[in-house]
Parts: C-alpha cells; sequence; structure tokens
C-alpha cells in the first residue's frame, strides 16, 4: 500500500513518490542536488492532451489551457476549494511544501480513488522536513515535469503552496544573515518564484512538441491579497483564481470569487464554440452582484430589473458544485446553451440541481460533440428540459 510505504518512510530527505502502473518507485534527492533527478522506472506513463477542469466557472472564465501559469489565491480560514480541484489536477506532478503527514496521506487517497495515481507524482516535503529540502522541493517538481516535457509529453506541475516555500527562504535567508527587505523577506525571493514559474513553456514539434503547466496555490491572511507573496505571484502568472472564506461559509462551492479571479488570456484559451455562448455572462453576472444590493433595502425595482436579478439567481445556483465532480465539456455546452435560451427562466432556484442532472444524463446519452451545430443542441436541449405531460 502506497500509505503504508509513505508512513514507513522516514521523510528527513526529499521524497518523491513516482506511482506507475503495478509499480512503486521512491526516489530520493539529496540536498546538494537542486534540479537533478535520476529515473530508475521508465514505465509507461499516461498523460492528458487538453486540459479542462470540470468546473463551472473556471470553464466560463479561466479555462486553463496548455502552457498557462495560473495561480489559486486561497483564504487560511476558507479551507476551501483545492480538493474540488483535485480530480482536475490529479495529471502529473503535484508538489507538497510543508504540509502535514494527514493532507499528504488525504491528497494521495484523493487520487487513488479517482483511478489517478497511476499516471502522477506526488513528491513531499513534509512541515518536519528541514527548510533547505523544502526550499528545494519545488525545483524538484520542476525537474521531474520537465523531463517527461522533454519527452514530448504535456505536464500539469501543482506548487502547494509557494506561501510556505517563501516563508522557508525567508527563514533560510536570516539565518544567512542576508539583508530583509519587504516584510522581512530577502530581495530576491520575486526573482526564486519567476525563475521557478517561467520554466513553464512548450516545445516546438522540432523539440517534440512537449509542454509544462504549472499552477501555484498561494494562501492568504485575512484574505489580503494585496499581500507581498500574493502580489508577486500575481504578477508572474498568466491569471489567478481566488477562493473566498466568506462565500464558503455562505454554501457558495467552489468558493471562487469572480471579481477577482482574472484571466491574462481571456477566452483565447477556450473552446470557440464554448467561447461564443459564455460571451458577456461574467460581466452580467457581477452586474447582478451590484444590483442584487438594492432588494436588500426592499427598492422598487424596474422589470428588466427583476428579470436580470431573476437570471442571476438562477445562474448562482447553477455555478455552485460539490467536490471531486469534474463535468464534461458537453455537459457544458449543454446548460450554457440551456441558460442562453432560457430555458432556466422559469425555474425555482432550489429546483435547477434537478434539471441539470436530467440534462446530463441525457447529455451523456446523446453523443453530441462541440463539433454540432448550435441549432441541433438548442433543439435537442429544448426537448430534453421540456417537461412531461
Amino acid at each position: 500500500m502506497l500509505v503504508e510505504a509513505l508512513d514507513s518512510i522516514r521523510i528527513t530527505s526529499l521524497t518523491a513518490v513516482f506511482c506507475m502502473p503495478d509499480r512503486l518507485t521512491i526516489i530520493k534527492f539529496k540536498p546538494r542536488v537542486q534540479c537533478g533527478f535520476t529515473v530508475r522506472d521508465k514505465g509507461q506513463i499516461v498523460n492528458t492532451i487538453t486540459l479542462f477542469p470540470g468546473l463551472y466557472e473556471m470553464f466560463l472564465h479561466l479555462l486553463i489551457d496548455l502552457i498557462r501559469r495560473i495561480e489559486f489565491t486561497r483564504d487560511n480560514l476558507s479551507g476551501s476549494g483545492w480538493s474540488n480541484l483535485i480530480p482536475f489536477a490529479a495529471g502529473n506532478v503535484y508538489v507538497l511544501i510543508g504540509q502535514k503527514r494527514s493532507t499528504v496521506i488525504n491528497t494521495i487517497e484523493t487520487l487513488r480513488s479517482y483511478g489517478a495515481l497511476e499516471y502522477s507524482t506526488v513528491l513531499v516535503a513534509e512541515a518536519s522536513a528541514l527548510p533547505g529540502l523544502q526550499h528545494l522541493a519545488p525545483f524538484a517538481g520542476c525537474a521531474v515535469a520537465e523531463y517527461w516535457m522533454q519527452q514530448g509529453r504535456d505536464t500539469l506541475v501543482v506548487y502547494d503552496d509557494l506561501a510556505t516555500h517563501a516563508k522557508t527562504y525567508r527563514e533560510l535567508s536570516l539565518l544567512l544573515h542576508r539583508p530583509p527587505g519587504r516584510e522581512a523577506y530577502p530581495g530576491d525571493i520575486f526573482s526564486v518564484h519567476a525563475r521557478l514559474l517561467e520554466r513553464a513553456t512548450c516545445f516546438n514539434a522540432a523539440h517534440g512538441g512537449g509542454s509544462m503547466t504549472a499552477l501555484p496555490i498561494v494562501e492568504t491572511k485575512l484574505g489580503e491579497i494585496a499581500a507581498y507573496i500574493p502580489t508577486n505571484l500575481i504578477s508572474i502568472t498568466d491569471g489567478q483564481v481566488y477562493l473566498d472564506h466568506t462565500l464558503f461559509v455562505g454554501g457558495f462551492r467552489p468558493a471562487i470569487d469572480i471579481a477577482r479571479s482574472v484571466s491574462r488570456i481571456g477566452g483565447q484559451a477556450q473552446h470557440s464554440r464554448i467561447r461564443d455562448e459564455a460571451g458577456r455572462m461574467k460581466l452580467d453576472y457581477l452586474q447582478f452582484l451590484e444590483l442584487e444590493v438594492f432588494t436588500r433595502f426592499g427598492a422598487r425595482l424596474e422589470a428588466a430589473m427583476e428579470v436580470a436579478i431573476r437570471r442571476g439567481r438562477v445562474l448562482r445556483e447553477v455555478l455552485k458544485q460539490d467536490r471531486l465532480t469534474p463535468l464534461s465539456i458537453e455537459f457544458q455546452m449543454a446548460w450554457l446553451v440551456a441558460y442562453n435560451d432560457g430555458r432556466f427562466d422559469d425555474t425555482d432556484p432550489a429546483n435547477i440541481r434537478t434539471r441539470l442532472a436530467t440534462l446530463e444524463k441525457q447529455v451523456n446519452r446523446s453523443g453530441l460533440t462541440l463539433d454540432n451545430p448550435r441549432e441541433q443542441w438548442s433543439e435537442a436541449v429544448s426537448g430534453w428540459l421540456q417537461p412531461r405531460k
């Protein structure tokens, strides 16, 4: 058992767990080796070619394409969200920096339960590990991902989390009597993270066609997204997904704050059909949040505003999602068509989950793809959601 193997390891040096079909290889990195590693098992590694998050909000606004650097920012009080993304994030390399043993085991068990452990690498530098080893952990994970990229594979590496990594580097720098800067961090902390994340790239066909996508995670304190390390990573990455504590305790999960979540690539990473359907949905939802404030004071609203608020409340229920339940791209297309055609306008928000479940079952049976014309999708969705007589 993999968990038993982890429990039997005295993790005083950086440990990478390579999980191949029917084989387990443990490789330890010595402290003096920063980015080098030895491959002791050349078994076949399975990789996904396209990365679809399987989350309503991420799919609409922050779809992750290959060769991206997206930051996940979570509040330390929320306990939110990353477990919602594990089915998607189980692509290739998962680096756990300064995490508790229980967190490591839960992550591995989740990957195993969804069949992702067969093609994933979990690289661990526990909270009890030496600071130097925690500092080297993301570079070692990057080296593993780069090796697979050089083999012509599309790889994904998750750094969980770089806020802990920055604290470890600050500790090492202060011990070495290096001059402290802002928040006592050394002056080169930005270049350290930039050097790591800028390794995410894509090779052309002449060099094998491989790619590496980096997903760093950073934890904020009391929602302070303007702190030193979060702002550093925001300036390096191509976008960020912000998980908000208030949304989490309010039952909106995954607790993605749409107003603070940004993609600098925008619709370029989305499928053209999805981009056409999503359109101005993010802006419309943000406008709904502003309009909803007026309803709290009992203000009299115009008919157009009432319609916008009603549709916004339906959309808010649609965007809620249970943890560890990734959705297919075809289902994403189906509910977008249904929403834009007004098929949910007369639906009570409390009943929206039932209609979505019906829609998902019909989509899975239909065999429709994004290559089918929009008219065919609209006709099919209309028939699926039409009330039975």
